[in-house]
Parts: structure tokens; C-alpha cells; sequence
């Protein structure tokens, strides 16, 4: 089983308390922006920047939400990986939480939307409940 890589997270919410929540492709459930981290790579930085290029949002970090240490196992249970889940917590650096008048700086992500509570066809990452009252 190869090692997992770290993720970084980030549960954005607006100034009504809404949640935005992204799908990658249409088929994808929603989630919070979510980024792999490469070895020696800065977790913020990471998420703020994958957040800038796939939807379009400018952020303020917050802070930490939570860090989780996830272990995945092959059924029998011989073998197994590691990864951290950084998760922050932001707001959207500007006033604005209009989703169309972001522009993504690279490829952007199939759709995001602000939620005031998991949809259907979502999954909560870890750190999600932090951000769902």
C-alpha cells in the first residue's frame, strides 16, 4: 500500500454562516475545498492556493479548525497508510459571495455553492462538522 498523501482543507463560510462546498466533476459528491500536499509543502498555502485556482475566491484564513491523523487498511488488515488532515477555517477576503463573479485562476472545479447544511450526494471530510451547527 503506498503512503497517503496529506490533505489541507478549508470550511469557508459567508457572512449568513453558509458553508461553500465544491464538486470537482459532476459526479463528484460535495465537499469542502480540499488540496494534496506534497512533501515540504506549506498546508495554508496550499489550500489558499488551490482554493484562488479552482474556484476563484481570494481567502482569509482564520485558523485551524482541527488536525486528524487518518489511517486507511487493506480488508485483512496486513498492511497500511497514514495521512493528516489539515482543516482551517475562512472567511472570503472580500465582501462579495457572489460565485458567479469569482473567476478561477486555473482549472476551475465542475460547481461550489454555499449550504446552510449537507446536501444529498455529499461527503464530510474530516472537519466538516466543524463548520455545520
Amino acid at each position: 500500500m503506498a503512503a497517503a498523501d496529506d490533505m489541507s482543507a478549508v470550511g469557508i463560510t459567508n457572512g449568513d454562516g453558509d458553508l461553500l462546498l465544491r464538486r470537482l466533476t459532476d459526479t463528484c459528491a460535495w465537499k469542502l475545498p480540499v488540496a494534496t500536499i506534497g512533501p515540504d509543502e506549506d498546508f495554508a498555502a496550499a489550500i489558499t492556493d488551490h482554493v484562488h485556482e479552482t474556484i476563484g475566491f481570494d481567502l482569509e484564513l482564520d485558523g485551524i479548525a482541527g488536525v486528524w491523523d487518518v489511517t486507511v487498511q487493506t480488508e485483512d488488515g496486513s498492511r497500511s497508510a497514514s495521512r493528516a488532515f489539515v482543516t482551517f477555517s475562512a472567511t472570503p477576503a472580500s465582501d462579495t459571495y457572489d460565485l458567479d463573479a469569482v473567476s478561477p485562476a486555473g482549472d476551475p472545479v465542475a460547481e461550489a455553492d454555499w449550504f446552510e447544511a449537507l446536501p444529498d450526494n455529499s461527503q464530510a471530510i474530516p472537519g466538516t462538522e466543524e463548520f455545520l451547527y
